[in-house]
This record gives structure tokens, C-alpha cells and sequence, in this order.
């Protein structure tokens, strides 16, 4: 009889397991678990370092003409310690991810992978190659970063 009801758990652990890759709503980024909804874009994004970045990557961003402004900070999230950013696509609008993905680089950073969830039922990462952009100006990283050091110092002296 135990040997049925093990059988009968793995079962349905494996079924909804199978169910949760097929209809997936969220995705795993550096231990973040992030929601993707139909309205979401998630940009992997490699390079920010400190809040300062992130506020000026969220601003840019917030700038485009598909961005909806009423969700999340000027219609974006930006995460630094996971690295990645969330922008909030408007309701009827098309998002061009190409326009997103160069203001990613031109804002010095590197995009690894693109999310969205155009059903909104399940995931997809979109290939980053077909819609990578030539980055303009230079790669952003904490050693080339010129105010990391004093930031990082000021932190720990407090």
C-alpha cells in the first residue's frame, strides 16, 4: 500500500511540475522568482551596479512610447541586486523591443535575455541575437564605474 501512495505522489508532483513548465508565469533570474504577465517585458540585464544606475537605466526607459507609466516607477522596475529590469507595456500597444534593448546599451549594459509573455500563459525567451543592437557607449562594470569605489566606501563607513 505505501509503495501505491508513493507512486501516486510522484505522479502528481511530476504532472504539476509538467503543467508549471507548459503554463509558466514565472521565471528564475539570480534567485529571484519574477512574474511575467501578458503586459511584462523582463530584460536579463548584466553590468548595474549601484542605485544610481539603476535610476537612470529606469528613466530611459520610462521614456519610450509603449512604456505604461502607471505601473511600477515611471512604468518600469529595476533590480540591481538580481539584475534584471521590468517594463510595463500599455494596454493596445506593440512594445519594440529592439527601442528597449538599445537604450539597455546605450546605457552601458549588457542584455542577456529577453522574457515575455505575449498569451499571457506562458514564457518566452526571445532570441537575443535576432534583436541585439550595437552598443554606443562602452560597457558599464563596477571597475570602469567612477563613482563604485566611493559608493562602496561610503557604505561600509556608515
Amino acid at each position: 500500500m505505501s509503495n501505491i501512495k508513493k507512486i501516486i505522489t510522484i505522479t502528481i508532483v511530476s504532472f504539476c511540475t509538467l503543467i508549471k513548465l507548459v503554463y509558466a508565469q514565472t521565471i528564475n533570474l539570480n534567485d529571484a522568482e519574477i512574474q511575467i504577465g501578458k503586459s511584462d517585458l523582463v530584460f536579463h540585464v548584466k553590468g548595474m551596479v549601484c542605485s544610481f544606475c539603476a535610476h537612470g537605466l529606469q528613466k530611459s526607459l520610462g521614456k519610450l512610447d509603449f512604456i505604461d507609466k502607471s505601473r511600477y516607477t515611471t512604468g518600469t522596475y529595476i533590480d540591481i541586486n538580481n539584475q534584471f529590469a521590468q517594463v510595463a507595456i500599455k494596454p493596445g500597444k506593440e512594445p519594440n523591443i529592439g527601442d528597449a534593448v538599445k537604450v539597455i546599451k546605450n546605457a552601458g549594459y549588457e542584455v542577456q535575455a529577453v522574457y515575455v509573455n505575449p498569451s499571457g500563459k506562458k514564457i518566452e525567451k526571445k532570441d537575443i541575437s535576432s534583436i541585439t543592437i550595437e552598443n554606443q557607449s562602452g560597457h558599464h562594470d563596477k571597475d570602469k564605474h567612477p563613482n563604485h569605489k566611493k559608493l562602496t566606501n561610503d557604505k561600509n563607513e556608515r
